[in-house]
Formats: structure tokens, sequence, C-alpha cells
């Protein structure tokens, strides 16, 4: 039974849209030094997604959305840990590839969500456990982190307490 996420994405931007939870703000479309010195080795040459990788269409279409933030960047309790960890999509400097990473600031350390593939412009949403739990009906814990094209979430990014798994949303 396919979920539509669509009648939740509101109501996320709108409790999770500031702080240290959710989105965050478009003037800070930068990932924290700490993070970029992690990434920099293997990543050297990649970039964080942002609205100005986006055509004019999914620019407008992005633009709808309440608090159109940071679309490459998300933080939350995607590991079940006391922490905030920062969840970030960077794309190959020729634009071929995408890479889904997950940073953790106690342990200054980088987990892979999805492996450099090829690339289709990411947005990052921050799933709470309520939420992410009507999807396939499995018990989520902990925030999720939600996947897919400017105009909607596809994939479901969930920690299933030793690796990420992914679901699709129907949507």
């Amino acid at each position: 039974m396919a979920f539509c996420l669509r009648s939740i994405f509101v109501p996320l931007y709108l409790v999770g849209s500031t702080g240290l939870y959710g989105q965050v703000a478009s003037s800070k479309c930068v990932l924290p030094q700490e993070v970029q010195r992690a990434s920099q080795r293997e990543f050297a040459n990649w970039h964080l997604v942002t609205d100005k990788d986006f055509t004019a269409s999914e620019r407008r279409m992005w633009a709808r959305y309440p608090d159109a933030s940071c679309p490459g960047i998300i933080r939350g309790h995607f590991t079940g840990h006391d922490e905030s960890t920062i969840a970030f999509a960077l794309l190959a400097p020729a634009r071929t590839k995408e890479v889904i990473l997950l940073y953790t600031p106690s342990t200054k350390t980088l987990l892979t969500i999805v492996p450099a593939a090829r690339m289709w412009l990411t947005v990052l949403y921050s799933v709470p456990p309520s939420d992410s739990s009507a999807i396939g009906g499995l018990k989520k814990e902990w925030d999720s982190v939600g996947s897919g094209p400017p105009e909607g979430l596809a994939i479901i990014h969930y920690w299933n307490g030793r690796r990420f798994q992914d679901e699709e949303t129907g949507d």
C-alpha cells in the first residue's frame, strides 16, 4: 500500500524548520567547517546541493514550500543517539554523481547513507519517527532522512540500529 508523504510535507517544515532540528535556513546553505574537513578527502571537488543547482522550474517549485531552505542539508537524530547529526547531499564536479552522507559531530565521522550514484538533484527532508513509521508499517524509532526531487519525497532512509535502509514512499 503506497503512502503519500505530501500530506505530511508541509507540517514537517512548520514543526522542524529552525534550530538544530529539521531544515537549515537558506542563509546557512554552507556546510559547517568541521563537516567540510571530514568530507574533503573523498569528495574534495564535490559541492553541496543548493537551489542554484535546480532548473528555473524546479527553483519555482522549491520556493513554494514554507521555509524553502537549503535543500542539501538537514539535521536530526538519525541514528538514535542523543546528539543531532547532519545529513547532506553532494554533487560531483561534472554533475554526474551524487552522494548522501551523515556527519556525527562527537565522533567527527562520516557515514554513507546513499553511495555515489547517478545525479538526480536530491532534496533532503527530515522525517519524524511518527510520520516515517506509517510507511511500510515498520516502527521507526528515530528521525529518518527523506530524499527526492524538488517536487516531493520519494525515498525514506532510516536507521535500523546498524545501518541505513531505504524505503520508497510511492509518491
